[in-house]
């Protein structure tokens, strides 16, 4: 039996297959299913926004049984005007895609969008934006910015990968997708752990996190404002209502 056919054989044990999760972070992915399936005091759910990369983050997490545990939603506003209707902002208004902002922003639509869901606080939100290796040549920087929210933690990271450095496209997602999951344990309480996840970054790539927010974004005093709306009636806002002109916040 071929080793592309036995992933679909249903009676060959696991440990005859070749896993393509690395194992660092499918042992991480395990713990962080496990604690949401089996503790409903840490339980935190996550929708996951992306855009330039990360697609291996989700294939990793969604590969690793008790997924719907962990993932309640992965969503991939890739186009310019995707990404600008994700954030609420006008299709006519230029938006850098790959800034710290960005992925602040987008990781609040992510938590908001889980409360939806789940009509709990207890969740998570994540948003990661990049610009990795294309067909073309860019003139900008190889780099993304991963950040993480839930109800009382809140970190952004930024990595940026030294262009000298000739990798493949799927390398640079590689990257970022690690980043993606040692981002998720943190925010799950796995902080010690998190160095398990190996980043495979050249002494000349630059990783820097923050937990201090190093601009006020859009999206936070928009939070703000469907929060108080929130509290008033009650309730989480309904996706359709989060939709509503009336809703959206405008500086």
């Amino acid at each position: 039996m071929s080793a592309v056919a036995s992933w679909w054989w249903p009676s060959v044990e696991r440990e005859q297959t070749i896993s393509p999760i690395p194992k660092d972070v499918e042992i991480i992915i395990e713990n962080i299913h496990k604690q949401n399936k089996d503790d409903p005091a840490l339980k935190m759910p996550a929708v996951i926004a992306a855009t330039g990369s990360a697609g291996q983050a989700v294939a990793w997490l969604l590969g690793v049984p008790g997924a719907s545990y962990t993932v309640l939603e992965a969503i991939v506003p890739y186009a310019k005007n995707s990404l600008k209707d994700y954030l609420h902002v006008d299709r006519d208004v230029e938006m850098p895609a790959v800034t710290a902002e960005v992925s602040q922003n987008m990781a609040e639509e992510a938590y908001e969008r889980a409360r939806n869901l789940t009509g709990s606080r207890m969740v998570v939100g994540l948003g990661v934006t990049a610009a990795v290796g294309t067909i073309n040549d860019r003139r900008g920087k190889d780099q993304c910015f991963v950040t993480v929210r839930s109800d009382g933690k809140k970190k952004t990271w930024h990595l940026e990968l030294n262009k000298e450095i000739k990798r493949f496209r799927i390398q640079h997602d590689v990257l970022v997708s690690r980043l993606v999951i040692r981002a998720l344990a943190w925010v799950n309480g796995f902080e010690e752990e998190t160095d398990v996840i190996e980043m495979y970054i050249n002494g000349k790539d630059k990783l820097v996190e923050f937990e201090k927010s190093p601009v006020i974004t859009r999206a936070n005093e928009r939070a703000k404002h469907l929060e108080k709306i929130s509290i008033a009636k009650g309730r989480p806002l309904t996706r359709a209502e989060l939709d509503e002109k009336n809703y959206v916040f405008d500086k």
